[in-house]
């Protein structure tokens, strides 16, 4: 048998088993990529496009998307189901804002095309569908009814179907609504005022500041009686969050103060600066020297007064209310001066001095006084030297003089005095004395 004979043969031995080799390869090769693919699912975001119609990728390798619809470059089974959406988050609000669009949101699952939602309330009958499919944003808008309760789901989607879902019970409260006033709003101190309050949607309420202690979660009222301008607070707490409100109740007050003066000798009067402030007043502020009134502003930095030892109080008043207060400036006359009273003024005192010469007589004997008063004024004096007084007058003209006086016979050392006073004005008095010494006779020894 010739070589070429015995290649002939071969070759029509083997032809059949090639054909079918060569038939198998590409089964053998797809068989490998989809087993390939089912063990690493990642390796399915690639495909093999020789095939492709679009002639700008023949013969490469494009990349697989699974969020597209349908998806791309790839069989639909080689996508796998999304997983569930980890959290939803409802945004009511707490404390409650007024009624509006609330927010239900979660954040974005892998591979996933759209997602599915649902919102559920009790008393619907059925499911409120909010999309089925293809919506493809991870959050929602809708208005709750408040004090209501809802069940939502979510589930993530694509191709290939859905993932389990992700629910949430939520409920939007109503807002606490904390009402507060007082009536009346504006006392005399002492007087009655009610607080009254009215709450909605709290559980709890505190009060604080001119009242203490738990308060009725709705409507209630309470009397008081404050001295001075007093805050009352209510804090109330239910589901929709923390609300406070306050009440305020005024009541008048203010001050009056000065300065202080002397006046000085021979004058009358002397200035005092009067400073004063009033708050709350029911009406117009009184500001009275005395009696007289001088002023109805509601605040003086200083107003000028003229004032004398019977004209020195001061008083602010409410002319609508009761509230009143005073300020007694202090006044006085100059040193070695008094005041003479209503409508006086500040006389210098008499300068009175008494002298005896000699002051060392014999038993017996009697002691020659010289008596000198400075005054511009009446005075009646009077010398006493332990026996009768003796009552003499100074006129005050000239205002100096000089009086010759003796004393009585002096058996023992005597102090003689002179006092004088005023006939019109007790306050205006002055005295002086001396002492005039006695030597014992012989005879006595």
């Amino acid at each position: 048998m010739n070589n070429s004979f015995f290649l002939q043969k071969v070759l029509e031995s083997s032809l059949p088993r090639l054909l079918l080799a060569l038939f198998l390869l590409p089964v053998v090769l797809i068989a490998l990529f989809f087993v390939t693919a089912e063990q690493n699912p990642h390796a399915a975001e690639l495909a093999f496009a020789e095939r492709s119609i679009d002639k700008d990728i023949i013969g490469s390798v494009v990349p697989a998307s699974c969020e597209s619809a349908p998806p791309t470059n790839h069989f639909a089974g080689d996508c796998a189901v999304p997983p569930t959406p980890s959290t939803i988050t409802v945004a009511c609000g707490v404390p409650v804002s007024p009624a509006g669009p609330k927010t239900i949101s979660w954040p974005a699952s892998a591979r996933a095309s759209y997602y599915m939602v649902r919102l559920d309330y009790v008393g619907d009958p059925a499911p409120y569908l909010v999309q089925n499919d293809n919506y493809g944003a991870t959050s929602f808008t809708f208005t709750p009814t408040l004090d209501t309760n809802y069940t939502t789901w979510v589930h993530a989607c694509n191709v290939s179907g859905c993932s389990a879902h992700q629910a949430v019970n939520f409920n939007c409260p109503s807002p606490v609504v904390v009402g507060i006033s007082a009536s009346p709003s504006q006392v005399d101190a002492g007087n009655s005022t009610t607080i009254n309050w009215n709450v909605t949607g709290a559980t709890s309420c505190t009060a604080s500041g001119g009242w203490l202690g738990a308060k009725t979660a709705g409507s209630d009222s309470e009397n008081f009686n404050p001295t001075a301008n007093t805050t009352y607070t209510l804090t109330c707490t239910g589901p929709g969050g923390t609300v406070s409100n306050s009440a305020t109740v005024l009541v008048p007050s203010g001050y009056i103060t000065g300065t202080n003066c002397t006046i000085p000798t021979g004058a009358s009067s002397c200035d005092v600066n009067i400073i004063w402030q009033s708050y709350n007043f029911f009406s117009t502020s009184e500001v009275l020297q005395g009696d007289i009134q001088f002023s109805s502003d509601t605040v003086n930095a200083g107003t000028v007064r003229s004032i004398n030892p019977n004209d020195a109080v001061f008083t602010l008043r409410d002319s609508g209310g009761s509230f009143v207060t005073t300020y007694s400036a202090s006044v006085s006359c100059a040193a070695n001066s008094v005041w003479t009273g209503v409508g006086g003024s500040c006389v210098p005192l008499p300068e009175i001095d008494i002298t005896a010469d000699p002051n060392v007589i014999r038993s017996g004997a009697t002691a020659p006084l010289e008596i000198e008063i400075d005054a511009g004024y009446e005075l009646t004096c009077t010398l006493n030297d332990g026996g009768a007084s003796q009552v003499f007058t100074h006129d005050g003209t000239p205002s100096s003089q000089t009086y010759s006086r003796t004393t009585r016979p002096l058996n023992s050392a005597q102090v003689v005095s002179v006092s004088c006073v005023s006939p019109t004005y007790p306050a205006v008095n002055g005295d002086a004395d001396v002492r005039v010494n006695v030597v014992p006779t012989i005879q006595e020894i």
